[in-house]
């Protein structure tokens, strides 16, 4: 059974994620207060009810994440970011059926929009991160890859092949991964963290191991 260090740092991780790239990188001191705002001021925004949705998933609030995704959906039923936001909790609910079918939805919305398609990267970068959630660790590695097939500098596709890599039992593995992810950006203190919880797992093991070059 994984510890529960590394069910936070994987929790953490795949919710950062979401927030990261669903939200558009905005930065606030505290976005649930923030979006919660802009609920009450432009109700009829469905990007308002997306970040809401966000940045309560980031806290662990399943309920209102979906309640504020159903709100973005009755605005904006064919809302790509909303249906992989729905894809996400569902990813967060174990309820693994519901959650492929909504990023195969997002995908089928986006494609049908140029002005709403995802990044390709990206779009892997989700899938690994939901499969990692669900304990599918050999398909989020291959998500993870294909992800980095398409952008090699994504710091969180390097992450997330380490996080898999991990779960699969190939620590030295997990961390060239993981160094590869700081190398793109070493100013992550989420990964850092991590690298930290995979040593004191590994205890000596990792001690003498040659490092992958970035």
């Amino acid at each position: 059974l994984a510890s529960r260090g590394r069910q936070l740092a994987t929790g953490a991780l795949v919710a950062a994620l979401l927030l990261a790239h669903s939200v558009a990188e905005q930065r606030y001191h505290d976005e649930q207060v923030l979006w919660s705002r802009a609920a009450r001021i432009a109700p009829g925004s469905p990007r308002t009810w997306l970040g809401l949705g966000a940045v309560r998933l980031q806290r662990g609030d399943l309920q209102g994440a979906g309640e504020a995704a159903a709100r973005g959906r009755l605005l904006s039923p064919e809302s790509p970011g909303l249906l992989r936001l729905e894809a996400m909790i569902a990813c967060h609910g174990l309820r693994r059926r519901e959650a492929w079918a909504l990023f195969e939805d997002a995908e089928r919305q986006a494609g049908r929009d140029a002005g709403q398609a995802a990044r390709p990267a990206w779009k892997q970068v989700q899938r690994a991160a939901c499969a990692l959630e669900l304990r599918e660790f050999d398909r989020a590695r291959e998500h993870a890859r294909r992800a980095q097939a398409l952008d090699r500098f994504s710091a969180d596709a390097h992450a997330l092949e380490g996080l898999a890599l991990q779960r699969l039992g190939d620590l030295r593995g997990a961390r060239a991964a993981l160094h590869r992810a700081l190398a793109t950006d070493p100013h992550r203190g989420d990964l850092r963290r991590w690298l930290s919880l995979l040593h004191e797992e590994a205890g000596g093991l990792l001690a003498d191991a040659p490092l992958e070059a970035p």
